[in-house]
């Protein structure tokens, strides 16, 4: 039996992932338990029927603090052992951020420390991998419930960005100290990776992991028209059919990998949404701003679009430092390898610098190219611009068995025929449940 902890924010979906992957595990002929650490705290106090904020409330957390809440939380665990399953998941988040802003400070390194020894020594099973888990601070917002619960954690992108930094930086601290394996998974693209990464423990072997590089803000431009309004509106409608072409073959390319790694990928940031309506940081802004003296109705609708239109752009700001950040040492430092993907002979500024810094670690690149004809004005533009060697002046860098002309020869490598893929009974059992659920 193995022990594996599933990490992230509150609202991101920790328990439905784990789920998962016990259905997959299931039909596998793996028996895969979850315990969840935050809703076994939570039930002791609710059972208390201890309000939010009261004094009560907050003599449990101090008792928390010195182990008396988490040593209740463990009972669940070792319960959940007792039945003698294969591998126990475990979800907690390993901080809190209240809607101020402001850390408990009953979460600490040492803190979360006792508890994974805690939960090692009632078990008697060692921690074989940590998974922290990611979204969109957005999403997390919107998916937080209106109760008091929901109201009593953050809500402002900025902080759910600073939360997640958090929880990826105590995962790291952690899976350091037990000499465990962690990574950092996207929640919306990584339904069966914990299924697979349990596999791979099963199987005495490390997750393989695959960060896939590929264009981006270059093909959302050719669907905004940004940058192109001196193209024909012929011209522009041909652009954006080619863009949504390529977007389709990185999506099922990435489908196709699925089989034989743990795929990750960048969020697209410019489908991440800024509007500020639900944030709470909008809120108290304009609260205090209309608090200000400003009684005239235009007087307060100016303010309330100065407002909207700063907190915007910041959030869009924090988005995409967030995000770069993110893909090039959260994601492309952790994984086997990074295989970069163009569909067409389109710029990726992104893509580049995560193969760089790819090759910069000593990971393995693979450079895949399929020969998506673009469009002729585009063409021309590229040669008279002098861009016709980009984007794969990382040729020079490659060895030659690392470069493929064609998506098809490159998975065609990865599985020869007649051999199963690596994550093949996975991916069956998880199309299997999709199925089941249509």
């Amino acid at each position: 039996m193995a022990l594996f902890f599933v990490t992230g924010p509150v609202g991101v979906g920790k328990r439905a992932f784990a789920d998962n992957a016990v259905k997959i595990m299931d039909r596998l002929g793996r028996k895969v338990l979850v315990s969840s650490i935050a809703d076994a705290r939570g039930m002791y106090t609710r059972e208390l029927n201890v309000p939010l904020g009261s004094r009560v409330r907050e003599t449990l957390l101090d008792a928390m603090r010195v182990g008396l809440m988490d040593t209740l939380a463990v009972s669940t665990v070792l319960s959940a052992s007792k039945s003698k399953p294969d591998d126990i998941v475990i979800t907690m988040p390993l901080a809190v951020m209240n809607q101020h802003g402001a850390v408990s400070d009953q979460v600490s390194v040492g803190q979360m420390e006792r508890l994974v020894s805690l939960i090692i020594e009632v078990t008697g099973q060692s921690v074989a991998h940590f998974t922290c888990l990611i979204d969109d601070p957005r999403i997390i917002i919107d998916g937080l419930k209106e109760g008091d619960e929901g109201r009593a954690y953050a809500r402002s992108v900025t902080q759910l960005l600073e939360w997640t930094s958090m929880e990826v930086l105590l995962t790291q601290m952690l899976a350091e100290r037990f000499s465990a394996g962690w990574c950092v998974l996207p929640a919306p693209y990584s339904r069966a990776s914990l299924a697979k990464i349990i596999y791979d423990v099963s199987q005495k072997r490390e997750p393989h992991i695959t960060y896939v590089a590929h264009p981006i803000s270059e093909l959302l431009a050719m669907k905004s028209g940004s940058g192109y309004e001196k193209y024909t509106s012929d011209e522009r409608a041909e652009l954006v059919r080619f863009a949504e072409a390529c977007e389709n073959d990185i999506k099922n390319f990435k489908r196709r990998l699925q089989a034989s790694t743990i795929v990750i990928s960048p969020i697209e940031l410019a489908k991440m949404n800024t509007d500020v309506e639900g944030d709470s940081l909008f809120g108290m802004v304009l609260e205090k701003a209309k608090a200000g003296g400003l009684g005239a109705i235009s007087d307060n609708q100016k303010i309330e679009g100065i407002i909207r239109s700063a907190l915007a752009s910041t959030i869009f700001e924090a988005l995409r430092e967030h995000t770069i950040y993110r893909d090039l040492y959260w994601f492309v430092r952790k994984v086997s390898r990074v295989v970069a993907f163009f569909p067409a002979k389109v710029n990726s500024p992104g893509a580049d610098s995560e193969v760089q810094e790819a090759l910069a670690l000593g990971r393995r690149v693979l450079l895949v190219k399929d020969s998506r004809k673009i469009p002729a004005a585009r063409e021309q533009e590229d040669k008279d611009s002098a861009k016709a060697d980009s984007p794969f002046y990382i040729e020079k860098a490659l060895d030659k068995s690392d470069i493929f002309s064609s998506s098809d020869r490159f998975i065609s490598k990865e599985t020869p025929e007649g051999q199963s893929s690596r994550y093949q009974e996975v991916e069956s059992a998880y199309d299997d449940i999709k199925k089941q659920k249509q």
